[in-house]
């Protein structure tokens, strides 16, 4: 199965990432998906949040920065 998706950066640029892992936090029941940059020198991590139907959301908050961060 190919888990890999294309990110369109701030700067209008397409990257191409592969998933990582996911976890689902407790407390609020939102699941997190953990991204690695391919085809890069230096590949960058992302981290997004789902909604219910699925879709990627940014993390908002820095409560949200701080659970991603200590589960990588």
């Amino acid at each position: 199965m190919d888990q890999t998706i294309k990110i369109v950066d701030e700067h209008g640029v397409e990257k191409e990432f592969r998933y990582l892992f996911g976890i689902t936090r407790q407390e609020t029941d939102e699941p997190y998906g953990y991204f690695v940059e391919i085809n890069s020198p230096r590949p960058e991590v992302v981290v997004y949040k789902f909604n219910s139907e699925g879709q990627m959301k940014d993390l908002e908050t820095q409560e949200e920065w701080q659970y991603a961060q200590q589960d990588f």
